[in-house]
């Protein structure tokens, strides 16, 4: 007899091994990029270049809550060994996320066409509006192209073959880190820094989908006898979820570079990337969890539930105590030595950086059991009250504000109103499922 949950166990212990080894790769091709698009663009392509690699980092986040709404039915359907609704749900998952890739094709072709005129957003950064137009094609080309990947990666994630997704990655990873220098020596520009950055992980991730899709061609493609529910909540909560994003990530980017000084909107700029890159790190634990949960759920295994969010969430906070413990003790010395001298960021805005990046990593897990658990009305709601604080309280107060102040506020926002809820619907939930 099958022990569900060792295999469980194994699986994610297995993910995180893997996984911690693509961030890893990941994060040097990030690291290595930004020093040298610092030192080859200059301060104002820089800004430009930091916001939009900023953006398709949190857009590549957000994608994935589609694919997980998928991977909750499907975790489901794989814990009640029920193949026809497996290949329901799949399909089904796919048809959604062509309509959203329609709707994302539509928006790209109307951001693209007013493009020229949002220069002015960028007054201090001298963003020309050829750099603008190219870089909003990169990124809005990537994203599109990327939203038809989330429902394949979504059931891989149901079917808790993250460690496959992670190894392909790795690869992706390891041919940036020849792209992107070649790119910066050949023709250094924004669009071509980023689409070197992005190509070879992009392919990577397409490579991986293909190989799932032949290993479980059985389950995926059967006749479905079952009509599954709309899926449609999952794009909600990518709306959602990246709307959260992009105002507490890309929105303080866009501002600084509209109301700062170069200088300083590079400096606040570095940061923001460091934190934006670094907290993909927490998906190692969180992603792993989303997809595991929905199957735990179904078997009744509260037991492994209460212990595999217990350890997850001491793991989280020690990474994040270590890397605000790092930034406040370390952080001149770290920046001086990564972009000899291009930024200099404040000692209290790196350490209310890590104090956020420390918050991140708490809200992140409470974030993937409520949607491993379904209970994404509750999680869209608080993050949409978020979002309109966040931008509320920087649209009036920025001019009066430094980077520490921003990142004060990110800090004090996530706390009141993504801890506290989350953490008392998380609590509510494990309470009934040990009792």
């Amino acid at each position: 007899m099958t022990d569900h949950a060792a295999e469980r166990s194994r699986r994610l212990h297995l993910a995180f091994g893997t996984g911690l080894i693509a961030r890893i790769a990941g994060a040097i091709v990030q690291l290595v990029s930004l020093p040298i698009a610092a030192n080859t663009l200059g301060d104002s392509g820089f800004v430009l270049f930091g916001s939009a690699l900023a953006l398709l980092n949190l857009l590549m986040l957000s994608q994935l809550s589609v694919g997980s709404s998928m991977a909750i039915k499907m975790g489901e359907a794989w814990g009640a060994e029920d193949s026809a609704k497996i290949a329901a749900i799949y399909q089904h998952g796919l048809a959604i996320t062509r309509r959203v890739c329609i709707v994302v094709a539509v928006a790209a072709l109307f951001i693209l066409f007013v493009a020229p005129g949002l220069s002015s957003v960028f007054p201090t950064a001298g963003v020309t509006r050829d750099a603008l137009i190219a870089t909003a094609l990169v990124v809005l080309g990537m994203y599109v192209l990327t939203v038809n990947l989330v429902s394949h990666e979504g059931a891989i994630m149901a079917f808790q073959e993250l460690q496959e997704s992670y190894k392909y990655q790795i690869a992706g990873s390891v041919i940036a880190m020849v792209t992107v220098p070649l790119m910066a020596w050949l023709s250094p520009s924004i669009a071509g820094l980023l689409l070197a950055l992005w190509i070879p992980q992009v392919a990577a991730r397409i490579a991986n989908i293909l190989s799932f899709r032949r290993r479980h061609r059985a389950e995926l493609f059967a006749s479905p006898s079952w009509s599954p529910p709309l899926l449609g909540r999952g794009v909600l909560v990518m709306i959602s979820l990246a709307g959260t994003g992009m105002v507490s990530h890309f929105l303080p980017i866009l501002l600084t570079a509209n109301r700062f000084t170069v200088a300083q909107a590079a400096d606040f700029t570095a940061v923001m990337n460091m934190i934006t890159l670094f907290i993909t790190f927490y998906a190692l634990t969180s992603y792993p969890f989303r997809g595991a949960l929905p199957e735990a759920l179904a078997r009744k295994d509260n037991k492994w539930i209460v212990g595999t969010v217990t350890k997850t969430m001491v793991l989280n906070i020690a990474a994040g105590g270590a890397f605000l413990l790092g930034l406040g003790l370390f952080g001149d010395e770290i920046f001086a030595l990564w972009f000899q001298g291009a930024v200099t960021p404040s000692a209290s805005m790196l350490v209310w950086a890590g104090a956020y990046f420390l918050l991140f990593g708490i809200v992140e897990l409470l974030r993937a059991f409520l949607i491993g658990a379904d209970d994404l009305r509750y999680l869209t709601f608080w993050s949409v009250l978020m979002s309109l604080a966040i931008v509320g309280i920087l649209w009036l107060g920025i001019p009066r504000m430094d980077g520490a102040d921003i990142f004060m506020t990110l800090c004090l926002t996530l706390a009141g109103l993504g801890l506290i809820p989350f953490a008392a619907r998380v609590l509510t939930r494990l309470r009934g499922a040990s009792a």
